[in-house]
Parts: C-alpha cells; structure tokens; sequence
C-alpha cells in the first residue's frame, strides 16, 4: 500500500513539473506552442514551441495518424 501512495506522489511531481516548465516557457522566456494541422483532415497532431525570429507559418511534411499517411501539416496559431 505504501508503494502504490509513492507512484501517485511521483506521479503528481511529474505532473507538477510539466506545468511548471510550460510556465516558464511561456512566461519568463516568452515562448508560446503552437501547433501543426494537417492540411488534409485538420487534426492537431504536432505541438512546437514558437520561433519569434520567424515570420512566415511554417509547412512541414509529417506523419498523420488520422489520415495514415506523409502529408503537409502548417502552423496554427
């Protein structure tokens, strides 16, 4: 019983440290994630952190899980 109260504490830290590291992200650094849609099915597959030096969306060529396939995923904002 002691062992599974640890997993869900480490779990929670984990957790906790994830949230903290966005907020530093976003925050002190001043960098937001964006993420990338496929241009096919428009899902979100992808997250990024934002480059503020550049200007232009980018376009990239990944993989789809929904479609099952390479195709063109552009930045949203």
């Amino acid at each position: 019983m002691i062992m599974q109260w640890t997993n869900k504490t480490l779990t929670y830290t984990i957790d906790k440290i994830k949230i903290d590291i966005n907020w530093i992200l976003e925050n002190i650094m001043g960098l937001r994630k964006v993420a990338l849609a496929c241009e096919v099915c428009g899902s979100r597959n992808y997250t990024i952190t934002e480059n503020p030096n550049r200007t232009e969306r980018l376009e990239v060529k990944k993989f789809c899980k929904h479609c099952g396939k390479h195709t063109l995923h552009k930045e949203t904002r």
